[in-house]
C-alpha cells in the first residue's frame, strides 16, 4: 500500500473513533510510522487531507451511482425513482452507521465551492447517463427538490421517518417521467 493510502486509511479510522476535529496530523503520521514532516510531502496541511479523506468517502456512499446499474425493462420513472433513492439511502446510512466520517464529508465536501461543484457535476453526469435525461437545469431542479433528504444541510430532520420523507417528495415529481 503506498504511503498516501495509508495516511488516509489511518486518518479514517482515527477520525471514526475521535472526530476530526480531534485528530491531529502528529498523530496520524505516528499510527502511520512516518514523520510529521513526511506527511507534509503528501498533503500540504490538514485541510487538503481532509478533502481527500472526504473525496474518498463521497466515493465510498455514492459506489452505487458510479455507474448506476438499470434494471432491465426498469421505465424511466423507475431509474429515476431508483438513482434518487441510492444516493438519499447512502448518505441516510453514511450519517446512521458513520456519523464522524459523515461530519468530515460535510464539512471538507459540502461546504467547499470547488469540491462540492466537482461532485455535484460527477452526480449529474451519473444522473443523466442513468435515465437519458440530459437537461442540466431539469437535474438541478430535481435534485434541489429532493434537497430536504439529499443535502447535508438538512441532516436534523433525517428521523426515522426518511424513506418516507423521500417517497412523499417522489410522489409530487413521478408524474413528471411516467
Amino acid at each position: 500500500m503506498k504511503t498516501k493510502e495509508k495516511i488516509l486509511q489511518v486518518a479514517e479510522k482515527l477520525v471514526m473513533v475521535n472526530g476530526f476535529g480531534n485528530v491531529t496530523l502528529s498523530e496520524i503520521a505516528q499510527n502511520v510510522g512516518i514523520s510529521a514532516a513526511a506527511l507534509y510531502k503528501h498533503f500540504k496541511n490538514k485541510e487538503e487531507l481532509w478533502l481527500a479523506l472526504a473525496k474518498n468517502y463521497t466515493d465510498k456512499i455514492s459506489a452505487k451511482l458510479f455507474p448506476f446499474e438499470v434494471a432491465d425493462g426498469a421505465t424511466q420513472a423507475q431509474i429515476v425513482h431508483d438513482w434518487l433513492w441510492a444516493l438519499c439511502e447512502g448518505k441516510f446510512l453514511a450519517l446512521q452507521t458513520e456519523p464522524e466520517m459523515f461530519a468530515l464529508y460535510t464539512e471538507f465536501l459540502e461546504d467547499k465551492t470547488v469540491a462540492n461543484q466537482e461532485h455535484s457535476r460527477e452526480l449529474m453526469a451519473s444522473f443523466a447517463q442513468a435515465t437519458g435525461i440530459e437537461n442540466r437545469k431539469e437535474i438541478r431542479t430535481l435534485f434541489d427538490i429532493f434537497a430536504k433528504v439529499m443535502n447535508p444541510y438538512f441532516v436534523a430532520e433525517w428521523d426515522e421517518d426518511y424513506q418516507e420523507k423521500f417517497e412523499r417528495i417522489w410522489m409530487v415529481v413521478k408524474g413528471f417521467y411516467e
